[in-house]
């Protein structure tokens, strides 16, 4: 994208918490070696750039690295584009005029890779396993439970002056 709105889009990230390592690329062979270079965490796209369109550098993300999400931030307001955009991929569209609503888009593409992975990690863990783990949590549970019902009970028998030393 242009450099004032790539400095627009940075300035809103960083006034919502967010400290972006910004990586600005205007061709193929740019967004090719930045992704060489480094799996982003996030990538933001304008749909226009004078050598490279948003859909190309969509494409090649999703080849290169299809677990990253995608978010559009153009000036385009067509709604087809946004329903092709997310269509072919992208997690997310925000408008140049509504940056306000690029925290959430960020933050909600964040999440979902992040809860992907949880279930990624899940799903590498034995069965078997789970199942022990899971009988394990219910014998604790129990067992913490018999020690308040007994607790309790000690505590209701005794003598009313000497409940404090409880």
């Amino acid at each position: 994208d242009d450099l004032a709105s790539v400095e627009l889009v940075q300035r809103e990230l960083r006034a919502a918490g967010i400290n972006p390592a910004i990586h600005r690329v205007e061709t193929k062979q740019e967004f090719l070696q930045q992704l060489q270079q480094r799996t982003p965490d996030l990538i933001l796209s304008d749909h226009g750039l004078p050598e490279f369109d948003g859909f190309s550098a969509l494409a090649i993300a999703q080849a290169a690295c299809p677990a990253v999400p995608f978010v559009f931030v153009t000036g385009r307001h067509g709604e087809d584009e946004v329903v092709e955009a997310l269509q072919r991929g992208a997690r997310d569209y925000v408008l140049k005029d509504r940056l306000s609503r690029l925290r959430p888009a960020v933050e909600r593409a964040l999440r979902a890779v992040e809860s992907g992975q949880v279930e990624y990690i899940r799903s590498q863990i034995p069965d078997e396993f789970l199942n022990d783990f899971n009988g394990w949590v219910k014998e604790i549970e129990d067992t913490r439970e018999r020690i308040l019902r007994e607790v309790k009970a000690t505590f209701d028998s005794a003598p009313k002056g000497s409940r404090k030393d409880f």
